[in-house]
């Protein structure tokens, strides 16, 4: 017994030993080489290298993309105990990327995620009871599942809540209820603020001033302050963040129509920029502006030539969009089938 446990320990440092080198190998841009030890390392127990593949095969970073191999590693993932893995392959077997699509399977694994922890698992899982998709149609069953979401330190789950119960929908109309979840929400978020404060006071990640500029603007967990918002968003904006660049063009669209238009190039200019660079959310994005009108004329011949790009990188939503914009028109090979799994 104390050997076995001996060789455990030792095994589990070696391991840890070798994650640090693949990921030293990684930044070093020796890809090739870190998926290798990431592989061998997965193959022999290790949950957090199946993980890290399942990633790279799932989106093809760095690696040819593979829907299935992404599973394969997941499963991995998920049978040696990580419930992240198993939300991703839940992911997997309700789109049907890289297997047979099965919606109960899919609600089996989110089910396994969930009493492991995994509050993303446990909202879908909720969304799934609901509306019966590959789980008998339970709203009993949603509602506690989303109570302890909101127990579990979510501030939008318990906010969400809250109008539900205050308005009777889903639910039998409870308005003690549903103040208390309202304050429950506003605490959650005070706390919320703090740390995105600190993490975009830090300029670390510039989200978090993005994050906390949404905040500012709804009034949750801070006083409402369209000016601090304002702030927030252009600094975010001026770090990279296309997203903030747009919002923040929005506040400007009835006050300085010129700044707004300025805002929206820059937010369109940084998604082409990393569009172009092989960022395929960035491509399916600038597809949706254009497919929409949102910030910009609606377009739909951009619409496919960006789907299109999101397509050529692995990007499953990407060939879905442009299959459906090519529905009364030829479809062009290229792009009208979702790319196969090898």
């Amino acid at each position: 017994m104390k050997r076995y446990l001996y060789l455990a320990v030792i095994a589990m440092f070696c391991m840890g030993g070798v994650f640090e080198d693949a990921d030293k190998l990684y930044e070093d841009g020796d890809y090739s080489k870190a998926i290798k030890i990431w592989q061998r390392s997965c193959d022999g127990g290790d949950t957090r290298s199946c993980y890290r593949l399942g990633g790279l095969y799932k989106f093809g970073i760095n690696t040819t993309q593979s829907y299935q191999k992404a599973a394969e590693v997941y499963k991995k993932a998920c049978d040696g105990g990580d419930m992240t893995g198993c939300y991703e392959l839940a992911g997997l077997y309700f789109e049907g990327y890289g297997v047979r699509q099965d919606y109960q399977k899919a609600a089996s694994l989110h089910q396994k995620a969930c009493d492991g922890g995994n509050m993303l698992s446990c909202n879908l899982l909720a969304i799934l009871y609901e509306s019966g998709i590959g789980a008998p149609r339970d709203k009993h069953k949603a509602m506690v599942l989303r109570q302890m979401i909101c127990d579990n330190g979510d501030a939008d789950m318990c906010n969400n809540l809250a109008y539900l119960y205050k308005n009777g929908d889903k639910v039998r109309q409870d308005l003690q209820k549903a103040e208390i979840l309202y304050k429950k929400a506003a605490v959650l978020y005070q706390k919320k603020a703090q740390i995105n404060q600190k993490k975009c006071d830090e300029g670390d990640d510039l989200y978090e001033c993005q994050r906390l500029a949404d905040l500012y603007i709804d009034g949750r967990g801070v006083e409402k302050d369209f000016k601090k918002a304002a702030d927030l968003y252009q600094k975010a904006c001026d770090g990279g963040r296309a997203a903030a660049c747009l919002i923040l063009g929005d506040l400007y669209k009835e006050g300085n129509y010129q700044k707004a238009v300025s805002l929206y190039q820059s937010g369109l200019n940084l998604l082409k920029n990393t569009c172009e660079s092989g960022d395929a959310d960035s491509c399916s994005y600038l597809g949706d502006l254009y497919k929409n009108g949102w910030h910009i004329k609606q377009d739909r011949s951009l619409a496919k030539e960006f789907y299109g790009k999101a397509c050529d990188l692995a990007e499953q939503i990407g060939c879905d969009e442009y299959k459906q914009l090519n529905e009364a028109e030829p479809i062009d090979d290229k792009h009208g089938i979702a790319p196969s799994a090898p």
